[in-house]
């Protein structure tokens, strides 16, 4: 064997005659083999499975994810990215593969049936699992197309994986779901909507007071609904994807610059493995200066991110740790304000990311505004805003579309007195249609005047 090592393996065939030791033989070269090449290519003799595989990628993302994390402590920037990809390992990047891995593979890959060389793998076994994780996972209702594209490229990273260890296959493939974004994208915040909200926040974080009036709120509810009020004009200014959590606003990423002495904001944003700078609107300043002012007196002038816990609170996080989120006190005021109330469908229920979609229609609805750079100011493609938000081009462009579309006020439609069904078409504002009117008002569709509404 290659570097002198030696092995003993066997074969488990009883010798009994001529044919039994040929067949020993036989069996033998063939394994000799294929340990020969496992060797050559690095591997050890085991055959590993897709949770043997799965299960070492894993470690090595915990690894650079310790080591990136022990960078961001000493104030450096994080350098250590899957080697599989583009993405850098974070903690939610991490645990969410993990927990893909947990409930997903290691429970279908285990069972005996399954539990093979990942290079045995075959395509109906994969088909199995797509069939088990749909009906027999636990789940109670149907996983989005995103969650089937995330499971998927968990396998497609393992499989990777065996490849750079060394294994020679062609992986299955991963069936996908048509992900129908249009039907299944998150309703846009209307106006009547969103003036309940900032009005609940503004009653609970004391900015609706009255001179003189005290606040009974608990200063913690009030301190986290005013900053949820900031967080809501941050995500309707700028239009971006979260700001908080694995993916924070650093105060470095705000750009604030003058132009004749008016403000421009620009936030520098690095989402779903892409950066882009979303501009945001001018009221930006007033949001920007209320959060300073707030930090400014918690003693924290020279804060690292936008949204910083003000204060230690136990086990859970310390002063100057970037806020994860606000869920707590979003699903509270939306409970109170009865908001989703009793929509099931998840693409009906408002959530914070309706505040991105409607950020992105205002931008489009915009004089002067064209969707390629709409486009760029969202972090976004061209084909996903012509899947998704193409409804507000058509309206921003109606008059355009239809400008030599025959007049709709140009004739006017007589009715049966008994039918009501047209019986004729006059010239709209002629001598027979006001005589008509002057009839029967009910049985002329038009008021016979030159209005401007016309």
């Amino acid at each position: 064997m290659p570097a002198r090592k030696q092995l003993e393996e066997s074969l488990k065939i009883e010798h009994k005659d001529e044919q039994t030791r040929q067949l020993a033989i036989t069996e033998g070269t063939a394994r000799l083999e294929v340990l020969g090449a496992r060797y050559d290519a690095g591997l050890d003799r085991k055959e590993k499975t897709i949770i043997d595989y799965g299960e070492a990628y894993l470690l090595d993302g915990y690894k650079a994810l310790l080591a990136n994390e022990k960078l961001i402590k000493s104030g450096y920037e994080p350098t250590h990215r899957n080697k599989l990809a583009t993405a850098l390992w974070k903690r939610h990047y991490y645990t969410t593969q993990e927990g893909y891995f947990r409930y997903l593979v290691k429970p279908f890959f285990g069972l005996k049936k399954y539990d093979k060389p990942i290079t045995r793998l075959t395509q109906k076994d994969i088909y199995d699992w797509d069939e088990w994780r749909k009906t027999e996972s636990g789940r109670d209702k149907p996983y989005a197309p995103s969650s089937i594209q995330k499971h998927n490229t968990l396998l497609r990273m393992i499989f990777k994986w065996a490849q750079l260890e060394g294994e020679r296959f062609v992986p299955p493939v991963l069936p996908e779901e048509p992900k129908e974004l249009a039907a299944r994208r998150r309703p846009e915040v209307d106006d009547d909507t969103f003036n309940k909200m900032y009005a609940y926040l503004r009653k609970h974080n004391g900015m609706s007071r009255k001179k003189g009036e005290i606040s009974n709120t608990d200063y913690r509810i009030r301190n986290t609904y005013y900053l949820l009020y900031c967080y809501l004009e941050v995500l309707e200014n700028f239009g971006i994807r979260g700001g908080l959590g694995s993916n924070p606003i650093r105060m470095k990423d705000i750009e604030r610059i003058e132009v004749d002495g008016k403000p421009q904001f620009f936030m520098h944003r690095n989402e779903k493995g892409h950066s882009y700078t979303a501009a945001g609107y001018r009221y930006f300043d007033k949001t920007f200066t209320r959060l300073n002012k707030f930090y400014s007196a918690k003693g924290m002038k020279n804060r690292e991110y936008l949204f910083e816990h003000y204060e230690d609170y136990g086990q859970n996080y310390s002063k100057g740790d970037p806020i994860r989120g606000f869920r707590k006190s979003w699903n509270h005021m939306m409970k109170a304000l009865e908001i989703n109330e009793g929509i099931e469908e998840s693409n009906k229920r408002i959530t914070l990311y309706s505040i991105r979609h409607r950020a992105i229609g205002r931008a489009i609805m915009q004089p002067n505004t064209n969707i390629i750079d709409v486009c760029k100011s969202f972090g976004t493609s061209t084909v996903m805003a012509e899947r998704i938000y193409l409804h507000y081009s058509i309206k921003k462009n109606y008059e355009k579309l239809v400008e030599t579309d025959i007049s709709r006020y140009e004739t006017c439609d007589i009715y049966h007195p008994h039918t009501e069904m047209v019986v004729n078409q006059i010239k709209a504002d002629s001598k027979e249609h006001f005589k008509l009117w002057e009839e029967n008002p009910k049985l002329v569709e038009i008021t016979p005047r030159k209005v401007s509404e016309r």
